[in-house]
């Protein structure tokens, strides 16, 4: 059985409604995501000129500022911060 991409299983995460927000403002969210095998916060903000996605899953912590896993994902089709209020 082939596994699903990052992007199809974003697209489920957030049809299914497993996509909660915690908190977000201008220049960042941090939401609860409910995976397949546990509940992932995700984080996604500015700092300066640079877009930091974290997930506290495998992968998110494979990859603690760049993360582009199916969770983090999902959070930013939701949100992205406005590059304009980045100091």
């Amino acid at each position: 059985m082939a596994r699903l991409s990052a992007d199809t299983k974003a697209d489920a995460l957030l049809l299914q409604h497993r996509v909660r927000v915690l908190s977000a403002n201008s220049r960042g969210i941090v939401c609860a995501v409910i995976g397949d095998t546990d509940t992932y916060r995700v984080r996604v903000y500015r700092d300066g000129g640079l877009l930091v996605r974290e997930c506290t899953c495998e992968h998110g912590q494979v990859h603690p500022v760049a993360a582009n896993c199916s969770h983090v994902k999902a959070v930013q089709r939701i949100y992205s911060p406005d590059e304009r209020t980045a100091s």
